[in-house]
Formats: structure tokens, C-alpha cells, sequence
């Protein structure tokens, strides 16, 4: 089925406004992070960016025409990005970027079906400190497994202190 030009256009325009919205989200959470800690709703509001960028990541997957290029750049972003987070967040853990480029890394291995090296990645990914840990990984896989389904990703208040997900979903699935 072809889509119209006017489909393209709005297909575009609802993307680039996604895109938009997580980059404000993330801004806002930076922002409260840094000047304003105490205010946890700014933080709250933050959480909203990383399932955008790992749908993206996940669409990225499905639509590049160089996948080299796509794991050089995101690694790239990942190294560069390094300083700078632990000079603002002063937590000795590894930023977001090499969340999604494991991320992307468990997608490649998932399409391929290499299962094995797959879990162990995901293993892996539970012992270096991530951003988002290996529920980061396990979210980025969904959206790219899934991808004709709405995945709901339930959130708390500290999404960094991940374990408590679990808790979380438990306590929802009781209620």
C-alpha cells in the first residue's frame, strides 16, 4: 500500500514533534537534576524521554541502510558523551548512549537469532553500570519485538532505582 504525499508529510511532522518532545522532557529533567533537585517532579517528567529514544533506536534498527555507521555513531555520541555526564550527574556509571548502543547491540543479536549471546548480553548488561541497567535493554528490544503493539511501560517515581520496577509492576498486577 502506498502512502500519499500528504500521509509522508504528516507521518514526518508527528515524528519530528515526538522527537521534539523528548528532547524537552530530557532538557526538563537535566534541568531539575541539576538546579533544582529538590523538585522531583521535574525528574518524573524526564522519565518520559528514554522510551522515546529507544523506540526510536528500535525503528532505527528496522530502517538503517548501514548498520556500521549507525553502531560507529551511536558509540561515537557514547564515548564523547561520557565527561560531560559525570561532570553534571557525578555518578560513576555509564551514560545513555551506551545503554542504546547495547540496546541496539541486543536487537542485532535477537534478529540474527543468537539467542545464547543474546541472554548473556542481557546478563551482562545487569553487572555494568548502565543508565537504566538492563531493563534499559530488555525496554529497547520491546519496541523493536513488538512493534506493531502499544507497550505500556509502567514508571515511578526514581526510574534509576530500577529493582523497585519489579515491585512496582507486581504491586499493580495485585490491585
Amino acid at each position: 500500500m502506498l502512502m500519499t504525499d500528504t500521509k509522508i508529510k504528516n507521518n514526518k511532522r508527528q515524528n519530528d514533534a515526538l522527537k521534539a518532545f523528548g528532547i524537552l522532557v530530557m532538557t526538563i529533567d537535566h534541568i531539575g537534576f541539576v538546579f533544582f533537585p529538590q523538585i522531583t517532579f521535574l525528574r518524573v517528567i524526564g522519565r518520559l524521554a528514554f522510551p522515546i529514544f529507544a523506540w526510536y533506536l528500535s525503528q532505527g534498527y528496522i530502517h538503517t541502510s548501514n548498520l556500521k555507521k549507525y553502531f560507529l555513531r551511536l558509540g561515537i555520541f557514547a564515548l564523547v558523551s561520557q565527561a560531560p555526564y559525570y561532570l553534571v550527574f557525578r555518578e560513576w556509571k555509564l551514560n545513555i548512549f551506551f545503554t542504546l548502543l547495547i540496546g541496539l547491540l541486543a536487537i542485532h543479536l535477537f534478529h540474527r537469532k543468537k539467542y545464547v549471546f543474546f541472554v548473556l548480553l542481557v546478563i551482562l548488561s545487569k553487572f555494568i553500570p548502565l543508565d537504566y541497567s538492563y531493563y534499559g535493554i530488555l525496554i529497547v528490544l520491546g519496541f523493536y519485538a513488538f512493534p506493531t503493539k502499544q507497550l505500556i511501560v509502567l514508571f515511578q517515581d526514581d526510574f534509576y532505582n530500577m529493582p523497585n520496577v519489579e515491585v512496582s509492576y507486581q504491586n499493580h498486577l495485585l490491585n
